[in-house]
């Protein structure tokens, strides 16, 4: 609603969305082509950025939702629980999650590795662990 609510103000007095034609009136021809083509790249790189930043956010609380999962999870129930090293992975939020463990390179604590895809962008995150 909000996105047609945009393109319509943008067209006010020149387009009838709800006839889909130029108003009575309206000087159509004076705008011209690459004002019309102008005005649908500024809505389209301001609808595109909301877009971007809602992805972000909704990483963000994937990483998070991960993070607590590792937390929460006694170390002896990781594998079953977090799915660890299953082609599946750890479903959060709809997204699936490939999760993974290691000993520190120095065997101090292990490190858990996860990655998942989002919006055809794939977003990765890591996190010691001391058991």
């Amino acid at each position: 609603q909000q996105i047609l609510a945009g393109v319509r103000s943008a067209f006010r007095g020149f387009w009838d969305f709800d006839c889909n034609s130029v108003t009575s009136g309206a000087a159509l021809a004076v705008i011209g082509v690459q004002h019309v083509v102008y005005i649908l790249q500024k809505l389209e790189n301001t609808f595109l950025r909301g877009q971007q930043v809602m992805q972000t956010i909704q990483a963000e609380l994937i990483h998070q939702a991960i993070r607590k999962q590792i937390a929460e999870v006694p170390f002896h129930d990781h594998k079953r629980v977090l799915q660890l090293g299953k082609k599946g992975g750890l479903e959060l939020s709809g997204v699936e999650a490939r999760i993974s463990r290691r000993l520190a390179a120095d065997r101090s604590h292990h490190v858990f590795h996860w990655r998942f895809n989002l919006g055809g962008q794939q977003f990765t995150g890591l996190a010691p662990f001391m058991a």
